[in-house]
């Protein structure tokens, strides 16, 4: 699962999973989930 920061089109944004061998999320947000459980962008790691 790819989880996705996803904007509704009106400034408010929401994180939703996605299965990632069916859609990848646009741009650079997509998350997962970390060991503690929280949600992170994988392209701001190191």
């Amino acid at each position: 699962v790819v989880w996705c920061f996803q904007s509704d089109g009106i400034g408010q944004s929401k994180v939703v999973p996605r299965d990632a061998s069916l859609v990848l999320c646009e741009g650079r947000d997509f998350f997962l989930p970390d060991e503690t459980g929280r949600i992170r962008n994988i392209n701001d790691e190191y």
